[in-house]
């Protein structure tokens, strides 16, 4: 079947927020009140904010498709809540030839975030959309009801997609869970654990960055990793790798697979993964190797769940950073041993579940991808 390819913006409106004054805001549900939706507000309830619902006329309902301003990341792709909107949203109003769920789909093809991205990179200051983009580009239009099918399609890839990602939180929670239970509050000790200092459970360091203006130092096969690398609870194959000469002419160390680089500097605080390779780093990570007073799982466990106590030390006016000082003389209390190892056990079989639907997961990004593709190529 051939079907025709029309500029989206001619199909499509865009309709921006607005902004009422602070002077306006409550933070509790009121008779003639409205919530007021802001980006954060798709993703968390904690900042409920609500406006008098005549100080406003742009609204938007569950099933409308919402556009994030501003970023990063610019253009959020988003649904499922109603009230007013604020100016970093904009409503996509489709008309009767497009269907809003085939919308919704077609506005979160990868290939169109990256474009927009791109061009948001351009401007000075915070980053926004360019809607001459936006609005010339091309959309294929088959007949409503194909869209339908087709958005039904993706609607089922969707769905596999997220409960994956559900099971996957959902571990991460039972974990937590159970730590608490096991330990008690980091807080108030209630178990009467030993109180020891960071630097009494293992060999802290730091590292280091090879001269920049030596490039074959980068051209090497040592890992060498940065704070902003600290993504997950297991790290291998950093971005850049240097040199045995790097090594020689800078203050970066290899570290053994199984100790823990810890993120100093500004927002990579208290970013954590445990090496599984032996590795080096830049000076804005710490490392740890365990002694036999901790199990590096257990301290990773620790350290997830109570970071903020320690967050909530550092220094700084423009940055908020820790030191490898500071770092050391961090208080903790610690069970013997044979709990940590008890709780350990169970990581290993909770990690071997979540890196079962961590590869469904990959599966399922990877097929909702291609019938994306597919589809708004009019192949599906």
């Amino acid at each position: 079947m051939s079907c025709p390819v029309v500029n989206l913006g001619d199909v499509v409106s865009f309709i921006g927020g607005s902004q009422p004054p602070k002077s306006t805001f409550m933070y509790e549900p009121q008779q003639g009140y409205v919530r007021l939706l802001q980006i954060r507000d798709y993703k968390s309830d904690k900042n409920l904010t609500f406006i008098p619902e005549d100080s406003t006329k742009k609204f938007c309902n569950k099933d409308d498709v919402m556009i994030g301003r501003y970023g990063p990341p610019v253009f959020q792709i988003l649904k499922g809540l109603e009230g007013a909107y604020n100016v970093a949203l904009m409503k996509a109003k489709p008309s009767v030839k497009v269907d809003p769920d085939y919308l919704y789909y077609f506005l979160k093809q990868d290939k169109l975030f990256r474009l927009i991205d791109g061009l948001s990179q351009r401007t000075a200051g915070q980053s926004g959309i360019d809607m001459d983009a936006l609005k010339g580009y091309p959309m294929l239009l088959p007949p409503l009801e194909e869209q339908k099918r087709i958005a039904a399609i993706l609607d089922k890839a969707e769905a596999i997609r997220r409960k994956r990602q559900q099971a996957i939180q959902l571990a991460d929670d039972f974990l937590r869970s159970v730590f608490l239970d096991m330990f008690g509050d980091p807080v108030t000790n209630p178990k009467g654990w030993e109180v020891k200092k960071f630097e009494e459970v293992g060999k802290w360091a730091s590292g280091g960055t090879p001269s920049r203006t030596s490039p074959q130092f980068f051209e090497g096969s040592i890992n060498w990793f940065s704070a902003r690398e600290l993504n997950h609870r297991y790290l291998s194959g950093s971005i850049e790798k240097i040199t045995d000469d790097a090594l020689n002419n800078s203050a970066a160390k290899i570290y053994p697979k199984g100790s823990m680089l810890v993120g100093m500097y500004d927002t990579a605080a208290f970013k954590i993964s445990i090496l599984e390779e032996e590795s080096a780093s830049n000076q804005a990570c710490a490392n740890l190797i365990p002694n036999e007073l901790i199990d590096i799982e257990w301290f990773f466990s620790y350290i997830e769940y109570s970071k903020e106590i320690y967050l909530r030390q550092r220094r700084g006016v423009r940055q908020k950073n820790l030191n490898l000082g500071m770092i050391k003389e961090f208080e903790l209390p610690l069970p013997p041993k044979s709990e940590q190892d008890k709780f350990v056990n169970l990581v290993k079989t909770v990690m071997a579940l979540k890196n079962k639907n961590y590869n469904a997961l990959n599966f399922s990004n990877d097929s909702f991808s291609s019938f994306s593709q597919k589809a708004f190529a009019g192949q599906l």
